[in-house]
């Protein structure tokens, strides 16, 4: 059995359509980077465990970003395990109705337990996703020689915007400038000198910008129109809240008699060990005064300090990836941070990656170099292979 079809529909070399699901883009294309990562993620596959290979494999080819991130993670997860040395038992008994993802073991000895999970966008926020994006997709069918689009963007639809018909009229306005005198305005004002064209649909404005193609895209259609996408108003960054959310649910096994580590994949664009550290021990504060300003004590609003003190103390420690994907997995290193209130200690020497350790004596968390995971994956230098 394999992750993908071997007589799927091939539609070559394009690049990924912003609607496109993942799994249906890597299943198509035939670009040689994604041949390369149908490869390697279907060896992996075929390492699995028969008795969860059919789940993953249904949540792997979901049309939903979602589920199709967190079946990679496991799978990805799953193969790092095995590479570092260690035997992996999938949705192990323990005394609760629901199970952990792995038991992890090495010579015949149980050593922890591992959970899988993501930081995900809600509903609502996928669907005004696939609004906005099924209208960039048909943007790009927009043919003009001359100019790309910048957008500046506000709000988010919600309703479906009526994309070919905002197609038609940017065709209309583009074809009325004149390349020169846009290139020139470019050169001396930047994108204050461009000509605008504003538009809104049921809550989303946007503000549109003809920006001059130069050198070998001038006179081109075959490159994609939108150059540039650029917010207008900065967005309230909830990835600390996230990932606290993310970490405190897996608090859902009672007492376990191993430690219990929590793999979290932060999917949006936006992730700092400063966000992790909110998360897990509660959101930094400043104290001023005459002096100037200084750091002070932490609210108890983290996933490991609570309000009441520790809590969530059966996760052991948690290991935050930003966005990993197969395109970057041989790069992405995660921030392991161990849990200083944990019932079950995690050894560090368990695993060879970098991670902060708690110091008892100084009540600091230490770093503690390591590797990154990407170095036992075996995958070639550079990742993804180049397109020639």
């Amino acid at each position: 059995m394999s992750l993908f079809d071997a007589n799927a529909n091939n539609i070559g070399t394009r690049a990924k359509l912003y609607n496109e699901p993942i799994f249906q883009y890597y299943n198509e294309s035939s670009r040689v980077p994604i041949v390369q990562v149908r490869g390697i993620l279907d060896d992996w596959f075929a390492r699995y465990p028969d008795e969860g290979s059919t789940d993953l494999r249904n949540r792997f080819r979901s049309q939903d970003g979602r589920q199709h991130n967190a079946a990679f993670l496991e799978l990805y997860l799953h193969e790092l395990l095995l590479r570092i040395g260690f035997t992996v038992e999938i949705h192990p008994e323990v005394d609760e109705p629901t199970h952990p993802d792995f038991l992890v073991s090495r010579n015949g000895e149980r050593r922890f337990f591992l959970e899988a999970t993501i930081s995900a966008p809600s509903d609502l926020e996928v669907a005004s996703d696939r609004r906005i994006n099924q209208v960039y997709d048909t943007l790009n069918s927009l043919q003009n020689p001359d100019f790309f689009l910048a957008l500046r963007l506000h709000g988010a639809p919600d309703s479906p915007p009526p994309g070919a018909a905002l197609r038609r009229r940017l065709e209309n306005w583009l074809s009325t400038l004149n390349w020169n005198a846009v290139q020139e305005a470019w050169a001396g004002e930047g994108f204050d000198g461009l000509p605008t064209y504003p538009w809104e649909h049921s809550g989303w404005s946007v503000i549109f910008q003809a920006l001059p193609k130069t050198g070998a895209s001038r006179g081109s259609t075959d490159v994609r129109p939108i150059g540039l996408t650029m917010p207008l108003k900065v967005h309230q960054i909830t990835v600390d809240e996230d990932i606290k959310s993310a970490v405190s649910v897996k608090n859902k096994y009672g007492r376990l008699d191993l430690p219990f580590a929590v793999a979290v994949n932060v999917t949006g664009d936006f992730c700092s060990k400063y966000d992790v550290m909110n998360s897990l021990f509660g959101h930094e504060t400043v104290i001023f005064g005459p002096g100037g300003t200084r750091p002070g004590e932490r609210l108890h609003d983290g996933a490991w300090d609570g309000p009441r003190g520790p809590q969530n103390t059966t996760i052991s420690a948690v290991m935050v990836f930003k966005g990993l994907t197969a395109w970057n997995m041989r790069s992405n290193s995660p921030w392991l941070v161990h849990n200083p209130w944990a019932a079950r200690a995690l050894d560090p020497a368990e695993l060879p990656f970098s991670q902060f350790v708690p110091d008892s004596t100084t009540g600091r968390l230490v770093i503690r170099d390591g590797q990154a995971p990407g170095s036992f994956l075996a995958l070639r230098d550079p990742w993804p292979p180049d397109e020639d």
